[in-house]
């Protein structure tokens, strides 16, 4: 049985009390659960998913689906060519002063495979560009959800922030625009991590059966086995996700200590000159400058998904003080294991065309096995990397089901009536999670038939992500503040001044990393390594304009944001 009626009834009954929210719900006197589900109520919703998450269970979730160092390993994955660095040290770019002191010499470094190769020599001048800017995104968007404290009702995550931050004339386009954008792009990026867990599986085979032969055929059936442990534990393990998160946590935490012991200890050290000073250019681009803009998406990757938390905020008790925690906790504790991994994977590197021409086409798996002369153990060290891009899988479908059930409960989507339901059995919502899975496995069918193709689709997910970044940050920084009410802000905050300047440079940030990441990864252009995100993203983008223009400009409730602005929202926003 299903249950969708609920939690939309309320939404119209509260249309004139939201105006007045009672000083315990604004100021937040109220319990921990109750004040959330109070002010979820003052938004016109009911509390319908069970508030079974904890903060360490939320943290780990967001350092599992972030996943940054085995990310980092797995950027070079052979049907991603847009993620193309073996040791993408530039991505490490999370706290200040680490960035400016160390990412000041290990970021100037960039290991390519394929051709796609690029290094700039004067490390003080580049550090800047790709590290500091990056922590400015990860501030502002902290902060844009801090600005949510009082009023936790963020499962849309970066729609519902448009919502409260755009101006009552353009909120109902632009609230449904990011709505759609964001969407897209949580079930692209989820989607490359169950391809990455897959085709790690089948490389562990090719590593330990040198007689096998891989077929697409094979890594589509591992994928497939991915999705389906993924789908099953969602529906039928929501109490035991918390649980495996947390223990998917520890893993996380572990295998990385283990990795960089061994590695450490066992591995023969290069030079400090290969890793910080050499230049290696392959990529085609005449111009290092170009080349390693073009590389920036591998400084992108490794950090997309700190915002699940904010989708998982009706799960989870006192909402507006764990999600933020959640989310700055799971960037700044991945950036600092990301760092530490990308120096001692690099200082282990001695033979950097045996990587390269690896049977696994994984180059990381060929040096665990150069450093440890042992199958056995490569394949455990690998194992690591690989049963986190599984936990990545089941926590991107976590996250992602949300973001299409909360989008569905707005009415913004098609056939939003099915898909807003609620199982009463398992409290979840089971539709989307069945439809979510669904379309991960039709691509599978694409990576069996087109290669091209797939890649072509996989890669709209770094840009449709950022934009989805991008659109709260620039309500925030022309005029948002304004509209926001004085009561509503949150506890943590940077000050008008810092605020607008780290908004500022955010938005230039992603800007630069959008643009160059529609660049080819190597010249000269063929079909194959041709960037098509720009296509893919224009088709998806076309898809959700027909369908506003359609049925969405009528039907699509706007989230209520009255509690959180200075004055009501006019009346045909409801």
């Amino acid at each position: 049985m299903y249950s969708n009626e609920k939690g939309h009834v309320l939404k119209r009954d509260v249309e004139n009390a939201t105006t007045e929210a009672p000083p315990s719900i604004l100021r937040g006197s109220l319990g921990p659960s109750n004040g959330d589900e109070a002010r979820l109520a003052q938004a016109g919703y009911s509390q319908e998913l069970d508030r079974t998450f904890s903060l360490p269970s939320l943290i780990a979730l967001s350092l599992c689906l972030m996943a940054t160092y085995e990310a980092l390993s797995v950027s070079d994955l052979p049907t991603t060519p847009f993620l193309t660095s073996i040791s993408p040290h530039q991505t490490l770019n999370v706290i200040f002063c680490i960035q400016y002191f160390v990412l000041c010499l290990c970021d100037s470094h960039r290991i390519f495979t394929g051709r796609n190769c690029v290094h700039i020599p004067d490390s003080r001048k580049s550090a800047p560009l790709n590290a500091d800017p990056s922590m400015s995104i990860h501030i502002t968007i902290g902060k844009v959800i801090l600005l949510t404290r009082r009023f936790p009702l963020s499962k849309g995550g970066q729609y519902y922030w448009v919502a409260a931050l755009a101006p009552s004339s353009s909120r109902r386009v632009a609230s449904y625009s990011t709505g759609w954008i964001s969407l897209g792009a949580q079930i692209i990026f989820t989607t490359s991590a169950c391809f990455a867990a897959g085709l790690q599986l089948q490389a562990l085979v090719i590593m330990n059966n040198p007689s096998y032969v891989p077929e697409r055929w094979h890594a589509m059936l591992l994928v497939w086995a991915v999705l389906a442990y993924s789908a099953a534990i969602n529906i039928w393990g929501p109490k035991l996700l918390p649980h495996l998160n947390l223990a998917s946590g520890v893993v996380h935490i572990a295998g990385f200590v283990a990795i960089v012991v061994i590695l450490g200890v066992m591995s023969t050290k290069t030079s400090a000159n290969f890793v910080f000073v050499e230049v290696t250019n392959s990529s085609g681009w005449e111009s290092d400058g170009v080349a390693w803009l073009v590389g920036l998406i591998s400084a992108i990757y490794p950090f997309l998904g700190y915002d699940a938390a904010c989708h998982l905020s009706e799960e989870i008790p006192n909402a507006a003080r764990n999600v933020p925690l959640a989310m700055v906790g799971s960037v700044v504790v991945n950036g600092i294991m990301g760092l530490i991994y990308c120096i001692v994977f690099l200082f282990s590197i001695t033979n950097l065309e045996s990587l390269l021409s690896t049977s696994t086409g994984f180059p990381y798996m060929q040096l665990f096995h150069d450093v440890t002369r042992s199958s056995i153990g490569a394949t455990f060290m690998s194992l690591v990397i690989a049963v986190l891009a599984m936990v990545a899988n089941m926590s991107g479908v976590t996250s992602t089901s949300r973001t299409m059930w909360a989008f569905s409960r707005d009415k913004a989507i098609p056939f939003d009536h099915y898909f807003s339901a609620v199982s009463d059995a398992q409290h979840v919502p089971v539709r989307c999670i069945l439809v979510i899975t669904g379309f991960q496995m039709v691509l599978g069918f694409i990576y069996l038939g087109n290669t091209t193709a797939f890649n072509a689709i996989l890669s709209m997910s770094i840009i449709s992500m950022y934009i989805s970044y991008m659109l709260p940050i620039a309500y925030m920084l022309f005029g948002g503040r304004e509209r926001l009410d004085s009561h509503m802000l949150g506890p943590f905050k940077l000050g008008r001044g810092l605020g607008r300047v780290l908004n500022v440079v955010s938005l230039v940030w992603m800007t630069v990393a959008i643009v160059f990441s529609t660049f080819p990864t190597a010249m000269p252009v063929t079909p194959q390594n041709m960037n098509y995100s720009i296509v893919v993203l224009a088709g998806w983008l076309l898809f959700g304009i027909v369908y506003y223009a359609a049925y969405g400009h009528a039907k699509y409730d706007v989230p209520m944001v009255s509690l959180m602005c200075r004055s009501r929202p006019d009346s045909a926003e409801r």
